[in-house]
């Protein structure tokens, strides 16, 4: 693969630029199925394009540095934190409404049963100095909430499961903070073939 300062890379990029420039100003001019068509092309590139950004942002690589300072039990084999405290959501802006099964990252869906779906979900930088040393906080408000239930499903990633066993110590660590006090379980799921054991405790 050539380098991003090749002269052809660049050159590459820049004309796949142009040619979607191109096609801005002739769109009402396509038939429907080349639109359709164009509209897909244009769609996985978006998707392309987006994780590229997401995967190159410098609040990854610090997330990262950050994970590597905190100290750890003796004996530890893996650490993990989910995308939602180190990496920027896609939508800056935050989410308002969300149905419940709405992804939040790849690892991440929220689920709830508020008819209205009051709740807004906002992602902020972490002060400085926190101790957690997460890049990002996430924030989750309610506004006159209607339902019974709110719950975030993290899926641990492959790396985590791999050669898991019954002589394995699994440890999670919660930095939480609410305006009025709230019940708060933590459940996991582990599954191997049909069978499914649960573990729940309460935060």
């Amino acid at each position: 693969m050539l380098g991003p300062r090749n002269w052809l890379s660049r050159q590459a990029r820049t004309m796949g630029a142009r040619v979607w420039a191109a096609r801005i100003a002739r769109s009402g001019r396509d038939a429907p199925a080349e639109l359709r068509l164009l509209r897909d092309e244009a769609r996985q590139q978006m998707r392309a394009l987006r994780d590229f950004l997401h995967d190159s942002s410098p609040a990854r690589f610090s997330g990262m540095a950050r994970l590597k300072a905190r100290r750890l039990p003796a004996g530890t084999d893996w650490r993990w934190r989910p995308e939602i405290v180190t990496m920027p959501l896609h939508t800056s802006s935050g989410i308002a409404a969300p149905a419940s099964g709405t992804m939040l990252t790849d690892e991440i869906k929220l689920w709830h049963d508020c008819p209205d779906r009051a709740l807004v979900l906002r992602q902020f930088p972490t002060p400085p100095g926190d101790p957690t040393l997460a890049p990002f906080t996430l924030r989750l408000e309610g506004f006159g909430f209607g339902g019974g239930y709110l719950s975030l499903s993290i899926d641990i990633p492959d790396a985590g499961r791999v050669g898991l066993g019954r002589d394995h110590i699994i440890r999670l660590d919660v930095a939480h903070a609410a305006e009025r006090q709230a019940l708060i379980h933590l459940r996991l799921n582990l599954s191997a073939g049909p069978n499914t054991e649960q573990v729940l405790a309460e935060l």
